[in-house]
């Protein structure tokens, strides 16, 4: 009697409700994810104060990424102050972008007028 080598060469087909199913649940698993606060080691802890304090002394840009409700939002920006009781730093960036837009939607409404 001869073995069967490939006799399960065609179970890597699947149906659409199951390829739907499992995108559905790895979306799920992704997003729970990303709500989740990281476990930090020592190690990534001191690489986040270094890169914090070069930023602080030399004026270099970081990437700084955090959550928010609807999701992580990064934003990209030199550190200008470390508040480390209240756990905040301070970042150029954001109240450059945000006068920005707020510039930008006056200046578009006073066009609009």
């Amino acid at each position: 009697m001869k073995k069967l080598y490939n006799q399960f060469a065609c179970s890597s087909f699947m149906l659409p409700e199951h390829v739907d199913s499992l995108e559905q649940r790895e979306k799920k698993i992704k997003e729970v994810e990303l709500q989740q606060v990281p476990e930090l080691d020592e190690q990534q802890l001191e690489l986040w104060e270094r890169i914090l304090q070069e930023s602080l002394q030399d004026g270099r840009r970081i990437n700084v990424r955090y959550m928010m409700a609807n999701g992580p939002v990064t934003i990209t920006g030199v550190i200008t102050g470390v508040n480390a009781h209240q756990k905040r730093i301070l970042l150029y960036a954001v109240v450059v972008s945000i006068l920005s837009a707020l510039i930008r939607l006056y200046v578009s409404s006073r066009n609009n007028n």
